[in-house]
């Protein structure tokens, strides 16, 4: 660490850090509550926001967000530590007593150098908490005792500038996905429903072998790995687990390589191809193409399709889609030509996304990691990324 960087306590650059407290929930609109659910990704999402009555239970001021605030889930495993930078207020809004508000003192350290910092010790919040599974919390003091390291506040901005550079391409990226996956829908939409005087409406079971899986009884696995190796559901595209022992010889179920393979249950609707010879479960169904219909093909129209399918076979507690509904649904089938061209327009999209997803990916990994190195004090920033950063 450079010798004008500091360790401090968190507190100590803050003039708050404390709990939200328990709402009235109301139906009515009137003040905005967040809760854990509402910070994912470092983002707060309102979708899982609620209202409190402030006639009935009214909000002290300091609980009222402030722009430049840093809030931090604190309770529960797999919520606690996550965090959120409050960049923008449009209307009155507080937290409940599941979450922190870290709010730093503007004199001794750049709000937004700080809500980058936290983000990225979500780990280290997280291992701060105390109390039985299930049931862990995280006490302000913890948290107002987490080290922060510290460069000056001149330095604090240019790393914060750099990253937000960085974090803008992201977010063009991503818009640019968004894009990408509208356009593939609304053209898969007008391919598949364009129909034609040489189209015929038939059912998959017309134009496909329809296989549905079958678990084996009881927990026996070949763990050696002998025979098929065995997929119960989507969750195992990709992977494949040791086969039945008693399905060693004479698998019951099996898809053949480039067969289309369907997730029936929880979650419903994944598709995939074999790449083997691969035994399935209850949780997945085979479906095979004959000589008049492409494999592809069959696959966008289940995509487009999928929610109709799945009301077909009926509600539940869990969704799924039977082997009757599924052979009995209805495809509107164009020539074998057709059916070709379609495929190949929508996976000039699908390698378009593909491009786009392995860019965005690089280039989060590329900001985790310079982010790592701005945050040790360790590395200096060139100069010459100031052109960069005003660039952007």
């Amino acid at each position: 660490m450079r010798d004008s960087w500091i360790k401090v306590a968190l507190s100590d650059i803050c003039i708050m850090v404390k709990r939200g407290k328990a709402p009235s929930y109301t139906e009515s609109k009137s003040v905005t509550v967040l809760n854990q659910k509402c910070i994912r990704d470092g983002r707060i999402n309102l979708e899982f926001s609620r209202q409190t009555d402030v006639n009935l239970k009214p909000i002290n001021d300091w609980a009222y967000l402030k722009i430049t605030d840093t809030l931090v889930n604190s309770t529960g495993v797999g919520t606690l530590g996550r965090t959120a930078y409050v960049k923008k207020i449009s209307q009155p809004i507080t937290v409940d007593s599941h979450i922190t508000i870290v709010r730093p003192d503007n004199m001794k350290v750049e709000p937004s150098f700080l809500g980058l910092s936290l983000n990225f010790r979500e780990r280290d919040i997280e291992r701060l908490a105390a109390g039985s599974s299930g049931q862990t919390e995280l006490s302000r003091e913890a948290l107002g005792n987490l080290i922060i390291t510290l460069p000056p506040l001149p330095e604090q901005k240019r790393i914060v500038d750099l990253i937000s550079s960085v974090d803008s391409y992201i977010e063009a990226l991503q818009q640019q996905l968004e894009s990408a996956k509208r356009s593939r829908n609304a053209a898969l939409h007008e391919l598949l429903t364009a129909g034609g005087d040489d189209w015929v409406e038939t059912t998959l079971e017309g134009i496909a072998d329809v296989i549905m899986g079958q678990s084996p009884d009881g927990k026996s696995y070949n763990q050696e790995g002998k025979g098929l190796p065995f997929m119960q559901g989507s969750a195992e595209f990709g992977e494949h687990n040791p086969v039945p022992e008693k399905w060693c010889s004479e698998p019951k179920k099996v898809a053949e390589p480039g067969d289309l393979l369907l997730s029936v249950r929880a979650p419903v609707g994944d598709t995939n191809f074999a790449d083997q010879r691969i035994a399935i479960g209850r949780g997945l169904s085979i479906i095979r193409a004959n000589k008049e219909s492409l494999t592809e093909f069959i696959r966008l129209v289940i995509q487009l399709n999928i929610s109709e399918l799945i009301a077909s076979s009926g509600s539940g507690m869990f969704a799924s889609i039977t082997g009757k509904n599924l052979k009995k649904f209805k495809v509107n089938l164009p020539p074998f030509p057709e059916q070709k061209r379609i495929v190949e327009i929508i996976k000039r999209i699908d390698e378009v996304i593909s491009q786009t997803e392995l860019t965005t990916s690089k280039a989060q990994s590329l900001r985790s990691g310079l982010l790592s190195d701005l945050l040790s004090g360790e590395h200096e920033i060139p100069e010459s990324y100031d052109k960069v950063i005003g660039a952007a």
